[in-house]
């Protein structure tokens, strides 16, 4: 039987940063959101190949960079700094439990800002695919 790796990535992604507040979709209720978090999103697989004794995945996720500053501030050069320091943790710490890290592509990023009653909120949203196998 295959080995789903989503839960797996998920964990490989929040142990590569400990020095930030990460969540699968969305802050849970039980916490305050943090001025700075990210979150793990739009999770997707295809299985890329299927053997005796492994599996292997393709693998996309993306990494949400979210940066809540006061009202008429801007954080673009703090959600910069970040985003590198979470690129280089994704592609050179990151290690998926039950499964061999392959290969790790930055498909692309995107920046998102917008004001609420409150706050302004830099987003810059990571895109990544990665190919992992896993030996039965």
């Amino acid at each position: 039987m295959a080995l789903n790796p989503n839960k797996y990535i998920r964990a490989g992604v929040i142990q590569a940063l400990p020095s930030y507040k990460v969540w699968a979709n969305r802050v849970p209720k039980t916490e305050t959101t943090p001025r700075l978090y990210i979150l793990i999103t739009n999770q997707g697989k295809t299985e890329f190949a299927n053997g005796k004794t492994c599996h292997e995945w393709e693998c996309t996720f993306s990494l949400q960079i979210i940066y809540r500053n006061d009202l008429g501030f801007d954080a673009s050069s703090i959600v910069d700094d970040v985003a590198q320091e979470v690129d280089n943790a994704i592609r050179n710490i990151m290690t998926i439990p039950n499964f061999y890290k392959k290969n790790v592509t930055l498909e692309g990023e995107n920046d998102l800002t917008y004001d609420t009653d409150t706050n302004t909120i830099n987003t810059k949203i990571l895109n990544y695919s990665i190919w992992v196998n896993n030996a039965d």
